[in-house]
């Protein structure tokens, strides 16, 4: 289970999630890096997500993103922390939705 999960948007407009082990003034190290995609999704309102390696070609588990590349660093919605939790072997939240019997 990741245990500082964080979105991290790139100046490319790539959004990269993944566990940050180490920030520092020259690069993040994350392990388990992916990027976050588009996909088309049965509900028009919403588009889908997915989850695509950030490092195709390589056997890696940990890379680093040099700062000066970064635009931002966020807190992921609980949507995405589960999607990736169920890819990665973590634990996936429940929502904050109070559920009714017979609703």
């Amino acid at each position: 289970m990741a245990k500082n999960l964080k979105l991290i948007r790139l100046f490319t407009g790539e959004d990269i999630m993944g566990d940050v082990l180490e920030i520092n003034d020259r690069h993040i190290k994350i392990k388990e890096p992916v990027r976050v995609v588009v996909v088309p999704s049965k509900d028009e309102t919403r588009p889908g997500i997915g989850l695509a390696p950030f490092t195709h070609w390589s056997t890696d588990k940990e890379v680093d993103i040099y700062v000066h590349c970064v635009m931002t660093v966020m807190e992921p919605i609980t949507e995405f922390k589960n999607q990736y939790n169920s890819v990665y072997g973590g634990i996936v939240m429940a929502d904050n939705k109070i559920i009714l019997p017979g609703a």
